[in-house]
């Protein structure tokens, strides 16, 4: 009987102690954090990097006349694996948008642009969480 008690504790401070791992990760995942809005250009695209940080300053103010809403940072990030010409925009790590575009400074950042705003206003709900809506009330 008493054995059956120890082993029951045991697994039990085992269960305890697996749980707080898991908990400990969250934590570390929390503090790093999810890019709100990514985007990551092909190599070809990577000189306009400037140019549409600039195009996405002034998207950001756009949506916040047009919605009410600040929409959150966009990470301009480059990924050699792409395809020529190639660029991708992820909301919260989930990719909603591939696209394809010339590589000159007005047509792709102009293109990447309104990508960006199209993803931004169909995702809505993905964008503005309940947490960040929440930051708006405070």
């Amino acid at each position: 009987m008493m054995i059956k008690r120890i082993k029951n504790l045991l697994k039990l401070n085992k269960k305890k102690s697996e749980e707080n791992v898991y908990a400990k990760i969250d934590e570390l995942f929390s503090t790093l954090g999810v890019d709100e809005l990514c985007i990551q250009v092909g190599e070809d695209l990577i000189p306009f990097c400037e140019v549409i940080c600039e195009k996405i300053q002034d998207l950001r103010k756009k949506l916040k006349d047009k919605t009410g809403l600040i929409i959150p940072p966009v990470r301009v990030i480059d990924n050699l694996d792409f395809q020529e010409n190639e660029y991708q925009i992820k909301l919260r790590n989930k990719l909603v948008f591939t696209g394809f575009t010339v590589p000159t400074s007005d047509y792709a950042t102009n293109e990447i642009s309104r990508s960006l705003e199209n993803a931004c206003m169909e995702n809505l709900d993905i964008v503005m969480t309940n947490e960040m809506v929440e930051k708006y009330i405070e």
